[in-house]
């Protein structure tokens, strides 16, 4: 499957991985914590504060709306980039089959526990890195 062939490309390279669940649930730590692994530190916490706020779902979501996706072309008319912005609806959307394949191709970059439904589940950075 195309994601998992995305994925394959650049995980094993990847320093620092950010589940989206993670950023959507602690935005603030996890952006001050990406800073701090790319070796910006003591930022003023308004400006981390003013980041986390402009790149919420619901901003990104009203810049898609007003200025359209880069390269329409490449899109169906109604394709939302920003979707819908919740985490976990593949659990609305795929049946056991459907969790186990998906668990089956995911297994060998370490990503088989995204399937169990736990919003904890980290995705595995490339050896000795940080994970989020």
């Amino acid at each position: 499957p195309a994601w998992v062939r995305h994925m394959e490309n650049w995980l094993p390279r990847a320093t620092s991985v950010v589940r989206y669940e993670v950023l959507k649930d602690k935005g603030y730590d996890v952006v001050e914590r990406v800073l701090r692994d790319l070796g910006i530190a003591n930022v003023d916490p308004a400006v981390l504060d003013k980041a986390v706020e402009r790149s919420s779902f619901e901003n990104t979501r009203a810049i898609e709306s007003k200025f359209g996706r880069p390269d329409t072309a490449a899109f169906v008319d109604d394709f939302k980039f920003t979707r819908k912005g919740a985490t976990g609806d593949w659990r609305n959307v795929f049946d056991a089959e459907d969790v186990h394949y998906a668990r089956s191709q995911t297994e060998h970059l370490g990503l088989g526990e995204l399937w169990t439904g736990q919003t904890d589940a980290v995705i595995p950075a490339a050896s000795g890195q940080r994970k989020h």
